[in-house]
């Protein structure tokens, strides 16, 4: 079977990694599919992900005009990933009269993850193609299982059995001469303020005689990072803290970082599902949206993690209202000064992950996003 997916890379990294994962992982579960990515931004793909399995090709949607190889004809099922929508010259072979040279006769609109519940409502709900016998449906993945779940990808579990080797690998080098216990906290969000941050890791740090590594990912995040780290050289808990800036790392390598780290600030989509995944103490700056419309997001989401708190409420008090602190906001800036504090994250770290380890289990077993899709298209017999 041959699975033709289509996708505009807006927000930098988020969707070329989302597609990524899912053509890998759709292929690691299904050795016989061949999958097509057709994009608008394949630069940033071929950056984040530099390596692909021989059954995925990938194409400039422009550029794959005139290749024999990216015949429209060819494709079993389309995949509009976030809406993006076949060029023109791809859908005349559906509306030019060529129906007989057609295999395809499923489309699938895959939507942005979300934690509401508008994607329970959504999800698989039919869409008309303006094409006799093609049938199109909404694929929305969600926290739910009425929804189509997450993307698990293989590959990603299968780093995640190793983590100790990861962590000690990674020791070696980034850290060298760190201390083997020092805490690892990832960064990697939008534009924020990360003075209380710094200040409440220094406090903990010196309180704890703790050594901690804060790595900054390249990117939005990264200014924010250093200058508010810049704001705190006085204090003396940072004797005890090393930041380590880094270089674009591919979805690999930022995975295996990910998890060897012991608390993680994500974003967008893709590295918050990762998150999830990890069982590690996490929060999530979720995509500014009008009206702070992101605020409706956490909220969401903080709904699914609530059951996993039995017996530890005031936990997830103090979780939810530094999460709901972070995302708190009308704009992404450097400057307007953070609402969100770290201290009581940082002292009941070991009880939190423990909670997380639970309900990241729950996701991987109730969750596989792509083995609902494949079912899904196993009920049409392509």
């Amino acid at each position: 079977m041959l699975i033709d997916v289509f996708c505009r890379i807006i927000d930098n990294l988020g969707d070329a990694a989302v597609v990524g994962r899912l053509a890998r992982g759709l292929v690691l579960c299904d050795g016989s599919l061949r999958v097509r990515l057709f994009f608008s931004g394949v630069e940033t793909f071929t950056a984040l992900v530099p390596e692909t399995l021989p059954q995925i090709r990938f194409w400039d949607v422009e550029k794959s005009r005139n290749d024999p190889d990216a015949a429209p004809g060819d494709a079993d099922v389309l995949i509009e990933a976030f809406g993006e929508s076949p060029p023109d010259w791809y859908q005349e072979a559906f509306r030019g009269g060529r129906l007989s040279a057609l295999k395809c006769r499923l489309v699938l609109h895959l939507e942005y993850l979300t934690a509401e519940a508008w994607a329970q409502e959504y999800h698989l709900l039919p869409s008309p193609t303006g094409v006799p016998g093609v049938e199109k449906y909404f694929f929305v993945p969600g926290f739910s299982e009425r929804t189509g779940g997450v993307f698990l990808d293989p590959e990603f579990l299968k780093l995640k059995s190793q983590r100790m080797l990861l962590r000690r690998a990674l020791e070696q080098r980034w850290t060298p001469g760190v201390a083997e216990k020092s805490l690892w906290l990832l960064v990697f969000s939008y534009e924020h303020d990360y003075s209380s941050f710094w200040k409440d890791l220094a406090d903990w740090s010196l309180s704890n005689d703790q050594t901690a590594v804060v790595f900054s990912a390249s990117g939005r995040s990264a200014e924010g990072v250093r200058s508010s780290f810049q704001s705190i050289a006085a204090h003396p808990g940072t004797k005890n803290i090393r930041l380590q800036e880094l270089p674009f790392l591919p979805q690999t390598a930022f995975d295996a970082l990910l998890l060897a780290c012991d608390f993680l600030i994500v974003r967008g989509e893709d590295s918050w599902v990762r998150a999830v995944l990890s069982g590690k103490p996490f929060l999530w700056h979720a995509y500014l949206q009008a009206d702070a419309h992101q605020r409706v997001k956490v909220d969401a989401f903080l709904a699914v993690a609530k059951p996993f708190f039995k017996g530890k409420e005031d936990l997830f008090e103090a979780w939810s209202r530094e999460f709901r602190s972070l995302n708190d906001r009308r704009y992404d800036s450097w400057t307007e000064p953070a609402r969100e504090r770290y201290g009581i994250l940082l002292e009941r770290r070991v009880e939190l992950e423990a909670v997380l380890e639970q309900f990241a289990d729950w996701v991987e077993n109730h969750l596989n996003l792509e083995r609902s899709l494949l079912e899904f298209i196993g009920r049409f017999r392509l």
